[in-house]
């Protein structure tokens, strides 16, 4: 049976999504074993009553079935007595679906001590749902918790709480209870629905725990690796205090890229265009190409002049890079310098020789000169290179040494999870 979804005229798609099934019977006695309870427990004041209110109840009439409970009841004395009183109440409420009043009679049966053990259990979980159905959602979040600190995770009960807690805006018990949730499904060695990831990034969000939004995503995007995830991972660089697009922005396009990422027609120009920046030609026709082909750079009639101007560049400075690599890296070897080694070794990345480019990053990073801030970039493009030329292992190594606040170590540690994939 589903959860009853309370109705909020701002209740979201992603709560309506999480919805949680239960698969409690809700029948407290089926009618096989709505038998007449022992005699010998029962005196006859109660035993003939509620005898009358079991044969009633097997017949459908639960209005009949109540009057003689509440004769049986109003004579009754023993523990035993009320709690076979108990039982028989608890399978009319039940089939009559009066939750309101089936709750407290749960309540007691559980209380009594007289229940056995495997039907307690039954009759916990089964409490969540009553409660629910009730109208009484505090009660039965609070059974929720009751349960699963008693028997331990319970996928269903777990998120219950969870989604429960983000619709009434506790976002710390949201977040707490949806980690559990998944960490529970993790360690029973089964995959948590998406929606619990996004009951966790959402709770993270609305609470302003940038930290644990992130997380989030990163816990996310390594079972669900959808383009959201990866996009909000790597423009989490451009909050950091020292970000520069001037400096980054190509890289976070080479890591939508690796991430399986399809680039719009804007995203692409706007990527050739940073790889100019950086003197990057190749890296510019690289992308140019492909898009002159498809007939993406005369799209938009208004750009289309522009857009073949800056092809025609390409082709020309790729051309003249090719043509003087092999001098420029022998140039800045001699030389030694840092900062010129970490140069040529762009030139070569943006090229295609990326095993070449790793060769000349590694040679930059060894050579004094650079600031942190640089050697961190640095690291960064060494990891792509490694990566692009087939040493995974290697350029996750590279990505877990980079530091830093500018949103470098952001790229390198979203690269790591890319890197993953392979």
């Amino acid at each position: 049976m589903q959860l009853r979804a309370r109705s909020s005229k701002h209740r979201t798609s992603l709560l309506a999504a999480a919805a949680v099934i239960l698969m409690s019977s809700f029948s407290g006695l089926d009618s096989s074993s709505l038998a007449y309870a022992d005699a010998v427990k029962l005196s006859r004041e109660v035993g003939v009553p509620l005898k009358a209110a079991t044969d009633l109840a097997q017949a459908g009439d639960n209005k009949g079935a109540l009057a003689k409970l509440d004769a049986a009841t109003a004579a009754s004395k023993t523990a035993e007595e009320k709690y076979h009183i108990g039982t028989v109440r608890r399978y009319v409420y039940a089939k009559s679906k009066s939750y309101a009043q089936l709750a407290p009679v749960l309540e007691d049966l559980i209380a009594s001590g007289l229940m056995p053990s495997a039907d307690v259990k039954v009759a916990r979980r089964e409490l969540v749902q009553v409660y629910d159905r009730a109208g009484s959602p505090q009660k039965a979040i609070t059974a929720a918790k009751n349960y699963v600190s008693t028997y331990g995770h319970e996928p269903e009960l777990t998120i219950f709480v969870a989604s429960n807690a983000l619709e009434a805006k506790d976002y710390k018990t949201a977040s707490e209870w949806a980690d559990k949730a998944i960490k529970g499904e993790l360690a029973a060695s089964r995959t948590p629905p998406e929606t619990w990831y996004r009951v966790r990034m959402k709770a993270a969000y609305e609470s302003k725990d940038m930290p644990a939004y992130y997380d989030s995503l990163e816990a996310a995007v390594k079972v669900y690796p959808n383009e959201t995830y990866w996009r909000a991972l790597v423009s989490k660089a451009r909050t950091q205090p020292g970000y520069s697009a001037e400096r980054l922005e190509l890289d976070e396009f080479r890591l939508l890229l690796a991430a399986g990422i399809k680039l719009k027609t804007e995203e692409k120009l706007n990527m050739a265009e940073a790889a100019f920046e950086r003197e990057l030609s190749g890296e510019a026709l690289e992308i140019l190409q492909p898009m002159e082909q498809s007939g993406e750079l005369k799209a938009d009639a208004t750009k289309a002049a522009r857009n073949l101007r800056l092809l025609a560049k390409a082709k020309t400075e790729t051309e003249a890079d090719r043509a003087a690599l092999s001098t420029i890296v022998s140039e800045a070897t001699r030389k030694g310098d840092a900062l010129a080694l970490s140069n040529v070794a762009e030139v070569s990345l943006s090229l295609g020789d990326a095993k070449g480019a790793a060769k000349l990053y590694t040679e930059a990073l060894a050579k004094p000169g650079m600031d942190a801030a640089t050697i961190s970039a640095v690291k960064l493009r060494l990891g792509i290179a490694q990566y692009r030329s087939g040493d995974v292992a290697g350029a996750k190594k590279t990505w877990a040494s980079v530091k830093g606040t500018d949103g470098v170590a952001d790229l390198a540690k979203t690269w790591q999870l890319v890197a993953a994939k392979s």
